[in-house]
């Protein structure tokens, strides 16, 4: 009880602690009040738990479609992989072809390379036989018939020797072109056939086939050129032999002067000889115009032929564009085919994912409920961390609390240790009056003793007239009793103290029973006088000082304003009207109490 008063009453040395009043106390009795929580907060505990779902409801859904479009692009990645395959093995296939095919194309350039050189060739011979058809012009002018027969046996021979090696150029050559045309035909049937479908290579070949036209073209060509020598090879012999002769001229034209009567015999055989060179001459003018006979047969035949060749270009170019459309129809067969094979697997894959979508849906339901459920112990636990953290806020706040208040109990026991020490201190010099008043009521005693014997002995002289002349006579000799008595206090109890006038007067009235009753009207008066002073006294149990005695006689009652806890100054006022009630029920009692107290 008096830890609580002293609660409620600190003293003026003491500091208070201030503490925020909007943080709540925690105790085993206000626990309730802490768990009260406004309906704003829960709202906003509410506002951010929907933002929550909502929050994670989009990162599920944009999962959801990053998901869809990395399969999608899984799809397209495995089919760019497949036509990749695909290509790779196509350009292996078309690399090995034109690797196969090398070896042709440089023959082709061979023999390109030779058509040239051979046409460089024969331009060169008609140059060279021009110019030797002119020179044997001049000279068969000059030197007229001369050695014919010589001549035309030298040009049987040598034309005969030409004509061999020419006859064996041409069929070595005639066998090249063949070659050359049955590989043409192979590879016409292998396009045809469709065992080649390389449109790249439809260029080379349209190249072979110019190649064979430039062949024959160069083979009529020569044969031209050989015909045209064999007309030349007659001059171009009897230009040798005028050579010649020019060499030896110098030593004949000495033979001839000595040789000339011989010569004039031989003229005459000279002529017969131009006669039948006359003749020679009629027959070759015949062959002549039988050689321009054929040679217009020859031109209609060639003719045909060209027509022939063109017939055949516009054929070879027919059949490769055929060629062409054939492998571009097969290439878009495969693909159909293989647009098909894609059709049909993805409806395969259609039907999967329809079971697939169906048994996700229904997954789909079972985790929406699951999810709901999810929800709702989330915001349960949600409401829970909040309580837990609000709990543990109030939890904090309280043991501050019990902290700040342990640190209060603790400078108050130090006070109360101090009001105790002084509180024996003032027992102490209490007692030590007790004792000086005890020895000086012994003095009074003794001296009231001697005065009853007076007062008895002039009663025994003086007979008494009336009873109120008895009692101002009383009332004066008390008075001037307690003056003599009390030296130094007969300006009442203004200076004194209640406690010890109290003490006095009672001590007094209980060892002077006998005397009379005007005396004890005084003690009443004093005890009226002194009633409040009682109330002060009770401090000295308590254990007050007296230095707060002086604040609780001018505040009594203790203000709200004083006391920050409103429990514990309702507490206060309990105790208060506790020791009141026992205040009062104790009545008188509380006198004898405090007489015991002090003694």
């Amino acid at each position: 009880m008096d830890l609580l008063l002293e609660r409620n009453h600190p003293p003026a040395h003491v500091e208070q602690i201030e503490r925020p009043r909007s943080r709540p106390i925690i105790t085993q009795e206000l626990r309730p009040l802490s768990l009260a929580r406004p309906m704003v907060i829960q709202d906003t505990y509410t506002k951010k738990s929907n933002t929550v779902v909502k929050t994670k409801r989009d990162e599920r859904e944009k999962e959801r479609t990053l998901q869809k479009k990395i399969t999608e692009l899984q799809t397209q990645l495995q089919r760019l992989e497949r036509r990749l395959t695909v290509i790779k093995t196509e350009n292996e296939t078309l690399k090995q072809r034109q690797d196969d095919q090398k070896p042709l194309e440089e023959k082709v350039k061979a023999l390109k390379k030779r058509n040239a050189e051979l046409a460089a060739i024969a331009r060169r011979l008609e140059e060279k036989a021009k110019h030797l058809q002119q020179e044997n012009l001049k000279k068969s002018k000059e030197d007229g018939g001369k050695d014919s027969d010589q001549l035309k046996k030298l040009f049987a021979r040598q034309r005969a020797k030409d004509l061999a090696e020419h006859a064996k150029n041409m069929l070595s050559k005639d066998r090249e072109l063949e070659d050359l045309r049955r590989k043409c035909h192979e590879l016409a049937d292998q396009i045809s056939n469709g065992e080649i479908s390389i449109p790249q290579n439809a260029e080379v070949y349209e190249e072979k086939e110019e190649l064979v036209n430039i062949i024959k073209q160069a083979a009529k060509e020569r044969l031209q050129m050989e015909k045209q020598l064999v007309k030349l090879d007659p001059s171009l012999r009897q230009s040798q032999v005028v050579q010649k002769g020019d060499q030896d001229k110098a030593k004949q034209l000495q033979e001839f002067e000595a040789a000339n009567k011989e010569l004039q015999g031989e003229i005459e055989e000279l002529d017969k000889a131009l006669q039948k060179a006359e003749g020679l001459d009629d027959a070759l003018k015949e062959k002549e115009n039988e050689c321009e006979t054929l040679k217009t047969h020859l031109d209609v035949e060639k003719n045909r032929n060209e027509e022939l060749e063109t017939d055949l270009r516009e054929l070879a170019a027919q059949n490769s564009q055929l060629t062409l459309d054939i492998t571009h129809f097969e290439k878009r067969l495969v693909e159909l085919e293989g647009v098909s094979e894609e059709c049909n697997n993805l409806r395969v894959h259609l039907a999967e994912a329809q079971t697939e979508r169906e048994a996700a849906k229904e997954e789909v339901a079972v985790l929406q409920n699951r999810v709901d459920s999810l929800e709702n112990l989330v915001r349960e636990l949600h409401d829970s961390a909040e309580q837990l953290h609000q709990l543990e806020n109030d939890y904090q706040q309280a043991i501050q609390t019990v902290d700040e208040k342990q640190e209060q109990i603790k400078h108050l026991q130090q006070v109360q240790e101090e009001s105790r020490v002084h509180h024996d201190k003032t027992l102490t010099s209490l007692k030590v009056k007790i004792q000086e008043l005890e020895n000086q009521c012994k003095f009074h005693e003794n001296r009231n003793k001697d005065l009853n014997f007076e007062l008895n002995s002039l009663r025994s002289d003086y007979p008494p007239t009336s009873n109120s002349d008895i009692q101002t006579d009383t009332n004066s000799l008390d008075i001037l009793k307690r003056s003599e008595t009390y030296p130094g206090k007969s300006s009442g109890f203004i200076n004194s103290d209640p406690s010890s006038l109290f003490d006095n007067e009672y001590r007094y009235s209980n060892h002077q029973v006998d005397i009379l009753p005007a005396q004890s009207n005084l003690t009443e008066a004093n005890l009226s006088n002194t009633a409040a002073p009682t109330e002060s006294s009770k401090s000295l149990d308590t254990g007050f000082a007296e230095e707060e005695e002086t604040d609780g006689c001018n505040n009594s009652s203790p203000n709200k304003s004083d006391c920050d806890d409103p429990e514990l100054y309702e507490i206060g006022k309990k105790l208060k009207e506790l020791a009141v009630s026992e205040s009062d029920d104790d009545g008188g009692s509380g006198l004898e109490g405090d007489w015991v107290y002090f003694q």
